[in-house]
């Protein structure tokens, strides 16, 4: 996973070959080893940081004007990250909220310290040193093995146990990726195989978890292909692991949409 993060990364001409590598990355998410995974989410973060710069245009005004959809509550609430497809990443993983973005004060109302820029800690924006309650809320670090083959450029990659948000930048590189490969998903999830069924249910749910309100796009696919796993063979087989991917992400489909939204499309199956 660091070397497909590092083609991603250090390569300038990626573009060819960028969709390809993208799905492998990203269900490195899902990998049994939980650092592996936790490592995974940190080199997907890098990855947004230069999506961020790359697309500094597009996403200027969104970084500007702190513009937050209403299930963030204004930028209040946020959903604990599924790391491996598993609901709030499972007792071992811990989550932070970063600080949302604001727009701008223009009528002077609000004190110096509360304009606080997207994707900074409450220490990086004032300034301070952080306390050892706050350095505690933000999770002990992940220390990597040294090994003679990794790559120089990722060496100050930081990983940690608690897990924010992704990062604007994350968010946006998955969701354009993402709809190149949801509908071939939506396929895999009634597969006769339990193995493509999980691997299918995986990658769907770490998609979720960086389009958040982007699903919309695909609901109408997305709901028929969830009925029809829960009233086929797979819901039957009593496959726990499946059962617990897919329920996750059902849940994350009620974060994310309105429930009117969804109530209207499942009211008559």
């Amino acid at each position: 996973f660091e070397t497909l993060a590092h083609i991603l990364l250090c390569i300038p001409d990626k573009v060819d070959f960028e969709p390809y590598i993208f799905p492998y990355l990203i269900t490195g998410l899902c990998d049994e080893n939980e650092e592996i995974a936790l490592e995974v989410f940190w080199l997907m973060e890098k990855c947004g940081e230069l999506y961020e710069q790359e697309h500094e245009t597009d996403l200027r005004k969104t970084k500007q004007y702190g513009f937050d959809y209403g299930w963030t509550y204004q930028g209040r609430a946020f959903v604990p990250f599924p790391l491996r497809a598993t609901w709030a990443g499972g007792a071992g993983t811990k989550h932070f909220r970063r600080i949302a973005a604001h727009g701008p004060d223009l009528l002077g109302q609000k004190t110096l310290t509360d304009h606080y820029r997207r994707d900074e800690t409450l220490d990086a924006a004032d300034g301070k040193e952080g306390s050892d309650e706050e350095e505690e809320e933000e999770g002990e670090d992940v220390l990597l093995p040294s090994r003679d083959n990794a790559w120089p450029e990722l060496r100050d990659l930081k990983v940690r146990r608690s897990l924010p948000r992704p990062r604007l930048g994350s968010r946006c590189w998955v969701r354009t990726h993402t709809r190149r490969y949801i509908k071939a998903t939506f396929n895999d999830v009634v597969d006769f195989r339990d193995c493509t069924t999980v691997n299918a249910g995986r990658l769907l749910c770490m998609s979720l978890a960086y389009t958040e309100e982007g699903i919309t796009e695909w609901l109408q696919p997305m709901f028929a292909a969830l009925r029809k796993f829960y009233a086929g063979r797979a819901w039957a087989a009593g496959d726990s692991e499946a059962t617990r991917t897919y329920d996750c992400v059902c849940k994350l489909t009620g974060v994310f949409l309105d429930p009117i939204s969804y109530w209207e499309q499942l009211r008559g199956s």
